[in-house]
């Protein structure tokens, strides 16, 4: 017979019999119960701790990241704003407001069609020259940028002014002057023009440099593919130029690289040494004696090129130094 065991309350109240064996598992899965319900909590308020410093911990960060890029923005030399989808300002930096300031005409937002675009316009404000740059978002925001491009501006013109002093010099430079983009011919000076036979230097803009000189020179004038090398060191050479009615004449020519309107280009230098070529070999058929007293005959007047031609060839000859092709100057 099992052993029974009485439980009385502290008023005696009632009297509760029971296996004792029962009470005990009883008792005991209370306890484990009460075990895991106190777990859970445990881990419960743990992970609500966990969750709530690292939430905190996240908004700290995310906060520090926006404070640090507000400074950023605001200390930005560049003038940068935020427009919302109604239009209204949200976002102005320190530079943006200061353009606002002093030109609040055109502190207007632009219009934006349906599939949005990119504005962008210079503006000249307070001696000032800024370009002012407005973008969409996908989300129908709009961006506005405004940087200081007076330095640039500047620049330009002074660019401009310089180029504009260069071809000054180029177009009253006696001797003629081509340059030419692969060949075809982008500016003439005057002189030029007679050198090559034709009514102006207009005449020559937009014709080929194959059209004046021969195949086999046209290396010398950096036309071609051997052109770049050939010009790395090229010197003065002497050959045929053909004029625009056919005629064909002696030449001394040089030739540089450059840029013109911001292409790599070709400077070629021409001057007609037809005149010289004839008094040397005018000088080379005559006496010693009769070219004694043919240079005694110079005076002030009449063509002092025909009367002295030895002088003529000294006016001309621009490099003493015998001609010869490249080939043999690489062999040396």
């Amino acid at each position: 017979m099992n052993a029974q065991w009485k439980i009385g309350d502290v008023m005696g109240a009632f009297v509760v019999e029971a296996p004792a064996g029962h009470a005990i598992r009883s008792i005991q899965a209370q306890s484990i119960c009460l075990g895991l319900l106190a777990l859970f909590l445990t881990m419960g308020l743990g992970l609500f701790a966990y969750y709530h410093h690292a939430r905190q911990s996240a908004i700290s960060a995310q906060e520090t990241v926006f404070r640090r890029l507000g400074q950023a923005i605001e200390a930005m030399e560049t003038g940068f704003a935020v427009r919302g989808h109604d239009r209204k300002l949200v976002l102005s930096n320190r530079a943006h407001r200061w353009w606002r300031e002093h030109d609040p005409k055109r502190d207007t937002p632009s219009e934006f069609d349906a599939h949005g675009r990119d504005n962008r316009e210079e503006l000249e404000v307070e001696g000032r020259w800024i370009e002012k740059y407005e973008a969409q978002t996908d989300s129908g925001d709009s961006v506005e940028i405004i940087s200081d491009i007076s330095e640039r501006i500047r620049g330009q013109q002074a660019l401009a002014e310089s180029e504009a002093r260069y071809r000054t010099v180029l177009e009253v430079s006696p001797v003629g002057i081509i340059v030419h983009d692969g060949g075809r011919v982008v500016f003439a000076n005057s002189a030029s023009a007679a050198v090559f036979g034709a009514e102006s230097a207009e005449k020559l803009i937009g014709t080929n440099m194959v059209n004046y000189f021969p195949p086999e020179d046209l290396k010398f004038v950096g036309v071609g593919n051997t052109a770049p090398e050939m010009i790395e060191d090229a010197e003065l050479t002497e050959g045929l130029l053909r004029k625009l009615d056919g005629t064909e004449i002696e030449v001394a020519r040089a030739v540089a690289l450059m840029t013109w309107d911001e292409r790599p280009s070709t400077l070629v230098v021409v001057r007609d040494i037809s005149r010289a070529q004839a008094g040397r070999a005018r000088i080379t058929s005559e006496p010693e004696g009769s070219r004694s007293s043919e240079r005694g005959k110079v005076g002030f007047s009449g063509d002092h090129e025909s009367r002295n031609p030895d002088a003529n060839e000294r006016c001309y000859r621009i490099d003493e130094r015998p001609q010869r092709n490249r080939t043999d100057r690489r062999a040396t």
